[in-house]
């Protein structure tokens, strides 16, 4: 299994390089509806995969997490505020590859939210792309 390799978790030098992620996410206001959600994912122009819905603030500040299953499943009139995961894992920036491969062992997550040093979503990262890095 790639993650246990002990060359690749402890002698490559570029292992403790910071995580890639994307901006290609789809994220909405915890005040937005399921319904306007899914507006939004069908006027958007995402080509990536989307696991999760990311739920922020007035100030872009991550709040909550929903799956998209919840979110296909929940009513179209109710809030993304109701229906949320809150208090999200995420991934900070500066997170190093080798916590972010310890990240998605531990909870078994197909991507995890990256934000700043104020918790500002600023993108996603996913599984596939540790993978793809780390398989040269």
């Amino acid at each position: 299994m790639l993650f246990r390799n002990k060359k690749l978790r402890n002698s490559d030098p570029d292992y403790s390089a910071k995580i890639k992620y994307s901006t290609e996410m789809l994220a909405v206001s915890e005040d937005s509806t399921i319904e306007t959600a899914f507006e939004f994912i069908r006027d958007s122009k995402l080509a990536g995969n989307i696991f999760y819905c990311y739920a922020t603030d007035s100030e872009g500040k991550l709040t909550g997490i929903i799956p998209l299953r919840k979110l296909i499943t929940s009513p179209k009139k109710a809030k993304i505020s109701d229906i949320m995961i809150r208090n999200p894992i995420k991934l900070f920036m500066e997170t190093s590859l080798d916590t972010a491969l310890e990240y998605f062992l531990m909870y078994k997550f197909l991507a995890f939210p990256v934000v700043d040093e104020q918790g500002k979503l600023i993108g996603v990262t996913r599984v596939n792309n540790l993978i793809e890095d780390n398989s040269n």
